[in-house]
């Protein structure tokens, strides 16, 4: 008798946003919950990247590399 193995997904880290305002967000998009500015439960984001201009921009203002 085989014993049947029950999967348990795991959730996408770049599905669908838990937060709304993640919703959009170029930087959801592309590192998901490893967002360094991301958490649970957030109401507003002040480094919210809606085309990848505002993030080239953004990167240079702080001073990254990308």
């Amino acid at each position: 008798m085989k014993k049947s193995k029950s999967h348990k997904k795991k959730p996408a880290s770049h599905g669908e946003p838990v937060n709304e305002i993640c919703k959009g967000c170029f930087k959801w998009e592309k590192l998901g919950r490893k967002c360094s500015v991301f958490w649970e439960g957030k109401k507003w984001c002040t480094l919210k990247v809606t085309s990848m201009w505002e993030w080239q921009e953004q990167n240079l203002m702080l001073g990254r590399v990308s």
